[in-house]
């Protein structure tokens, strides 16, 4: 097990990386950071942190900066969180395949963000990366803005801003949940699921596809569609009407 306190900076030669056998434990302070880099700052210079298999039991982080790795965070461990944790200038900013905690984290400026892998996000940014997937995610009190692809699978938003998104991928396996948010300015619309007391604006030629497979249900009650005309506010919407 090691414990890094604040003020600690490590930088990684190429090819190099942790990996957690036991547990790992970031002390840092927003004044007084944990930083893990690289000798030479470029993206996906250094491996990253990994922690995998039986023997990695927890990864903590908290007051830490994580920049310049292929994967910022590898875990399977059976307690992952992060706490006031900036991970960016990533190839890979977090794969994980259990669920995990986040709390006041900063991702930004990376390839990818997540992968196959559930977890919980409070009061994170997500910014400027090329694609988020992965399946199971929950953002409350957040925000995604002005990134390439979103093509998470299942995902609960409230109270979260998810903006200015490039492209949006919505199939019969998607599912989105968003109440008390702001769907806008995306290149696709919103996936089915049920949308309740949220703002829904200028998302491509249609907010939101409420096209339905095997009965599943679909809510979109009580929203805000920047326009009070229900003729405008169907015409927004994609159904198996519009469907060709």
């Amino acid at each position: 097990s090691l414990t890094i306190e604040g003020g600690v900076r490590l930088n990684f030669a190429a090819g190099t990386g942790i990996t957690v056998r036991g547990s790992l434990e970031a002390a840092g302070t927003v004044a007084t950071p944990v930083t893990f880099s690289a000798e030479t700052p470029t993206r996906g210079f250094w491996e990253g942190i990994a922690g995998t298999g039986e023997m990695a039991t927890s990864i903590r982080l908290q007051g830490a900066r994580l920049e310049y790795a292929s994967v910022g965070l590898f875990a399977s461990a059976s307690v992952t969180r992060l706490s006031r944790v900036t991970i960016r200038e990533t190839s890979a900013a977090i794969l994980s395949d259990l669920r995990a905690d986040y709390r006041d984290v900063v991702i930004e400026d990376c390839d990818s963000v997540l992968g196959d892998f559930a977890g919980r996000f409070l009061r994170t940014t997500i910014r400027r990366c090329a694609t988020l997937a992965g399946e199971y995610v929950e953002f409350v009190d957040s925000s995604v803005v002005d990134n390439g692809e979103l093509s998470t699978t299942s995902l609960t938003a409230r109270r979260t801003l998810i903006a200015r998104s490039s492209r949006v991928t919505s199939g019969p396996a998607h599912f989105w949940t968003l109440a008390e948010s702001t769907y806008a300015d995306n290149g696709g619309p919103l996936p089915r699921g049920a949308t309740v007391r949220s703002t829904l604006c200028r998302n491509g030629p249609y907010d939101v596809d409420m096209r339905t497979v095997g009965g599943a249900a679909t809510d979109y009650a009580n929203n805000y569609w920047c326009t009070t005309s229900a003729t405008a506010i169907a015409a927004r919407i994609y159904d198996f009407s519009d469907a060709p």
